[in-house]
């Protein structure tokens, strides 16, 4: 089974990464995908809760994930935080120093068995 860290961010993230679940949701209900979905928070959405762009926690969380999707962050909202706790500080966080980040049409596949597309694996982003 694998475990997977939804960061929705703010703004639209949190939407899309709403129906990404139910993609996966899908998938485990047509297809017998196993996988555990946790949620935590990142970007514009923490720093409204802890004054940081990603919290301890939620990079522990991320650490120990087989997967994290990542959803948009950042807005006019936090234009005035310090930079370094900004909404995006989350991102290069995660990106930059511990984390990967795959495309969903990546990893639904390789999970399920089935066959990827050579254009499709183009889409799988390493950071």
């Amino acid at each position: 089974m694998k475990n997977i860290l939804i960061l929705a961010g703010d703004g639209i993230g949190p939407e899309v990464m709403r129906e990404a679940c139910r993609i996966i949701d899908w998938f485990g209900a047509h297809r017998g995908l196993e996988v555990n979905l946790e949620h935590d928070l990142v970007g514009g959405a923490a720093y409204d809760v802890h004054q940081c762009a990603i919290s301890d926690a939620a990079m522990e969380k991320a650490l120990a994930a087989d997967i994290v999707m990542l959803g948009a962050v950042g807005g006019a909202k936090w234009d005035n935080v310090d930079y370094a706790a900004r909404p995006e500080a989350g991102l290069r966080i995660i990106m930059y120093y511990y984390c990967y980040t795959y495309t969903l049409l990546k990893i639904l596949p390789g999970i399920v068995g089935g066959n990827v597309d050579t254009s499709i694996s183009s889409l799988l982003q390493r950071f």
